[in-house]
């Protein structure tokens, strides 16, 4: 069932809600950034052409670099990398939707196990309940609760 529904996806969606995507541009991002901090920001032309000299200086003016991070292209990146985590997250959710939906094979695998010490006595009693079944005490005793622990049954 979910299979179909993330076979009826369109390419975009597919290549866009990978993982793979999210660690290149997660990394691009990372290159990019690196790169900014070794480039001076928000300096004249002039000195980007006379300290980097003509090629480069025209290179880093050219790309945005001296501004790199206000630039569109490294802002667009960004909003990329976040779409592409929202989307994964959204795949990811409705991938587990269907385990929600077969929750009652789940549900049955778990039980309570409750320990728990009567009154003064060291004594220590393990219950084990499963769906639908209640504990009771027939004891004017009182049941002091150390740990309530989830186990499997």
């Amino acid at each position: 069932m979910i299979n179909s529904k993330l076979n009826k996806r369109p390419e975009w969606w597919k290549i866009l809600t990978t993982m793979r995507i999210a660690i290149i541009l997660l990394i691009t991002l990372g290159i990019l950034a690196s790169l900014g901090t070794l480039i001076p920001q928000g300096a004249p032309a002039d000195f980007y052409l006379q300290y980097y000299g003509p090629y480069l200086g025209r290179l880093i003016l050219f790309f945005i670099l001296d501004q790199m991070y206000s630039s569109w292209w490294f802002l667009g990146l960004g909003a990329l990398f976040s779409l592409n985590l929202l989307l994964c997250s959204v795949r990811r959710i409705e991938s587990l939707k269907h385990i929600r939906d077969a929750g009652s094979v789940f549900q049955k695998s778990y039980g309570w196990q409750v320990s728990g010490s009567i009154s003064d006595k060291a004594e220590s009693k393990v219950f084990r309940l499963k769906e639908g079944e209640q504990l009771a005490l027939n004891s004017p005793e009182k049941l002091v609760l150390k740990t309530i622990k989830f186990s499997y049954l």
